[in-house]
């Protein structure tokens, strides 16, 4: 599973991991937009398959256990879920303390509660919603990309298996009328940070962004993981 990270259009960077004969870029558009696209090297890129349904899928496996780890954090985030978390505040000195009666009249604002007790609130509010019902059904985590209608959207469903990541990627049958800018081989699933389907689940996929942008992979080192899986590859190989 091979990493490279090159400078995006916006700030920061955008990611491309390669496995075998297809790609996974993640990136982060000059509209503001995540987007994950996966593409197969191989895959029959004529005319004649324009409209045809698609599936591919892609396996993010402890082969490089930094964009494993991060993933299966999406995963657990989504399932939780955790999309409202309190705000890390640093104090450096006593005098950054706020007043006492200042913080006793926001208590009695917020019925006493802390951060971190509206954000579980929060969260367990969203877990009753239907959008989140639609990305997270008890079983399956699936989004639908923000890019078309729901029914007629690219899909990506994401599935945690013992020691990898599952990607199923899947474009119902096209016509005229849902062709857009698709192309044989490749699937776009569209991330909106504004106007999303399942607003505010897009938070998770873009912390996870973001977390990513702290890995260099040209400073990459082995972890113990990566080292044991690939003893294990090799005992099944054997």
């Amino acid at each position: 599973m091979e990493v490279t990270r090159t400078k995006g259009t916006e700030s920061g960077y955008d990611y491309t991991i390669q496995k075998d004969n297809k790609v996974l870029r993640i990136v982060f558009a000059s509209n503001l937009d995540l987007y994950w696209t996966l593409t197969n090297l191989d895959a029959d890129k004529s005319l004649d398959h324009l409209y045809d349904e698609q599936y591919e899928t892609f396996l993010i496996t402890k082969e490089n256990n930094h964009i494993y780890e991060l993933f299966k954090k999406l995963v657990s985030d989504i399932k939780t879920p955790r999309v409202y978390e309190p705000l890390r505040r640093e104090v450096l000195d006593e005098e950054d303390l706020p007043d006492p009666e200042i913080a006793e009249m926001l208590a009695d604002f917020d019925n006493g509660k802390s951060e971190e007790e509206r954000c579980n609130e929060w969260n367990e509010e969203l877990k009753n919603s239907e959008r989140y019902r639609r990305l997270y059904d008890g079983e399956n985590i699936r989004w639908h990309s923000d890019d078309d209608y729901y029914e007629d959207a690219d899909r990506v469903m994401i599935t945690e298996l013992e020691d990898s990541i599952l990607l199923e990627f899947y474009r119902p049958e096209n016509t005229l009328k849902t062709l857009g800018f698709r192309i044989p081989g490749t699937l776009t699933i569209r991330f909106r940070n504004s106007g999303s389907t399942y607003d505010p689940l897009n938070i998770v996929f873009m912390k996870m962004y973001q977390q990513l942008q702290e890995y260099n992979p040209d400073y990459h080192q082995m972890h113990i993981e990566e080292i044991e899986y690939q003893k294990k590859l090799k005992k099944v190989d054997k």
